[in-house]
């Protein structure tokens, strides 16, 4: 069987990363060489439930906070919702 291998660096372990590419109104899931970040393959993502990690959810929070300068009550009420829908 073939052991799978980046094309860049030689490689052999991947990882997958959701991505907004720009001008692209979708997350795209990129399936990347794990050292170099190569990319080898990439799928457009249409499962709701990829689950965001906790650092995305207080990326979107701080950035709902300072843009719209939003009570902390409201805020706190986004992420339990954000956490919910990608659990």
């Amino acid at each position: 069987m073939a052991i799978s291998q980046c094309l860049k660096c030689g490689n052999r372990s991947f990882e997958s990363v959701l991505k907004i590419p720009i001008g692209f109104p979708r997350r795209v899931m990129f399936i990347q060489c794990s050292v170099c970040g190569g990319v080898v393959g990439v799928q457009e993502v249409h499962n709701q439930n990829v689950k965001m990690k906790p650092e995305q959810i207080d990326q979107i929070q701080e950035h709902v906070q300072s843009s719209f300068k939003t009570q902390p009550a409201v805020l706190t009420d986004i992420t339990t919702v954000l956490k919910h829908l990608y659990r």
